[in-house]
């Protein structure tokens, strides 16, 4: 209530933490100092955040009960929130190959011989966690959809939908960063351009098929005869969808960036069979671990630095869905009762196959871990199948792959349940 003036400080400008005449602001509420502190950051004067969109769809009668129609979604948002948990990092140098952050001394060939790792400062001094919010996303999505719909003929009706489409943005998190569960919680915030990529809940393809089928019978079918035989329906709901991007990380702190939510890219080989990523149907392979490698340190204006990986965001496609669900009803009329007295049993069986729908790795997001590789040795590229290191644990010494990488995790769960089955019974008057 009654701070003093200059409590609040000069950005960065406490470099011995909550020493000096002035005491920051950020030791006044933290009795740790700077060590555990934490403070907000919010872009001041942000511009106008606003979305455009735009649709243009034909509907055509084929027969007197169908019809099809197909349509384009757009839409453009400008100046959206990208939210990143941690922006206190060190930041890097720009060069023709890329952001390099300090290696020097460089006494070997990978990142674990780089003695001046981490050696970077950090933004601000003052505090340690720096949650922000920026307001310089941008967002693109285009969608083709097509729609086939059998209206009620024959006791039948169908309808059909299918989306074609790709979401891009440079941060997916409205409101926090990783809203999502394959998402990035501290993306590189300093260059949007690196962050590009398909949208954290892009789904390419989206397939949903839905029937009901009112069984018909002869009408010369009455009393006990035409109460057993009649009034069946079934229905069910076909969905299916091409999975949900993911990106391939590195373990631990491996650009040195200081901060609490360190993260780091690998990078993508095109190497033959690196054209996907990706081994649908591999529960313990699914990433491709040969398409991808440890940076190796580079050299730049006579000096040594790590760079980042090219691998990116988002670059991988998680298993797809299809599930099947089933209904069979029975609609018993009792007019001895009143005309409107009906007896319904019904049954649902939701994913009727027992599909297992797996989530993207999520537990094993992790591939390499640059700590683990031998000194000296340049990293070679992830094996051709799931990581095996020596004695069945840690990380391999000569690729950094780290036990499970890329599996498919029972701990993930599944997008959707086992099989489940619910009856019920409704008297209606």
């Amino acid at each position: 209530g009654n701070l003093a003036g200059g409590s609040f400080g000069e950005f960065g400008s406490f470099p011995s933490g909550c020493a000096g005449p002035t005491v920051p602001m950020a030791c006044q509420v933290s009795a740790g100092g700077v060590t555990g502190s934490r403070a907000a950051f919010i872009e001041q004067n942000p511009k106008r955040a606003y979305v455009m969109q735009w649709n243009l769809s034909v509907q055509r009668q084929i027969m007197p009960n169908l019809t099809f129609q197909i349509g384009y979604v757009g839409s453009h948002g400008v100046h959206g929130t990208t939210q990143v948990d941690d922006v206190n990092i060190v930041l890097p140098i720009s060069s023709p190959m890329g952001y390099l952050w300090p290696c020097d001394p460089l006494v070997g060939a990978n990142i674990n011989d780089c003695q001046g790792h981490g050696t970077g400062t950090v933004l601000n001094q003052t505090v340690g966690r720096l949650p922000a919010t920026f307001f310089r996303n941008s967002s693109v999505y285009h969608g083709l959809e097509l729609e086939l719909t059998k209206m009620m003929s024959h006791g039948l009706q169908v309808n059909g939908s299918f989306t074609w489409q790709k979401s891009l943005d440079t941060a997916s998190g409205a409101v926090i960063s990783d809203s999502v569960i394959t998402a990035i919680s501290s993306l590189n915030w300093f260059d949007p351009k690196l962050t590009r990529a398909v949208s954290d809940f892009n789904d390419a393809k989206v397939l949903s098929i839905n029937y009901l089928w009112i069984i018909p019978t002869r009408k010369s079918w009455t009393g006990f005869t035409g109460s057993v035989i009649g009034g069946w329906q079934l229905g069910g709901i076909f969905s299916a969808s091409s999975g949900q991007p993911f990106s391939a990380i590195l373990a631990g702190d491996s650009l040195g960036l200081n901060n609490s939510d360190s993260f780091a890219y690998p990078n993508r080989l095109t190497d033959p069979g690196c054209n996907t990523l990706t081994n649908p149907g591999n529960i313990n392979n699914y990433v491709k671990l040969q398409c991808f490698q440890i940076p190796a340190p580079v050299s730049f204006n006579g000096h040594n630095y790590i760079p980042l990986g090219n691998a990116g965001r988002n670059i991988m496609t998680g298993p797809g869905l299809e599930s099947f669900d089933f209904s069979v009803e029975k609609n018993t009329k009792v007019t001895r009762i009143s005309e409107s007295f009906d007896i319904q049993f019904r049954l649902d069986v939701f994913n009727l196959f027992n599909r297992a729908n797996f989530n993207p790795p999520v537990q094993n997001e992790f591939l390499f871990n640059p700590s683990a590789l031998t000194p000296g040795v340049v990293a070679v590229p992830g094996p051709n199948g799931a990581c095996t290191p020596a004695g069945g644990a840690g990380a391999d010494s000569t690729s950094g792959c780290i036990a499970s990488a890329g599996a498919l995790s029972g701990a993930d769960r599944t997008s959707t349940e086992s099989r489940q089955m619910q009856l019920s019974l409704k008297v209606i008057w």
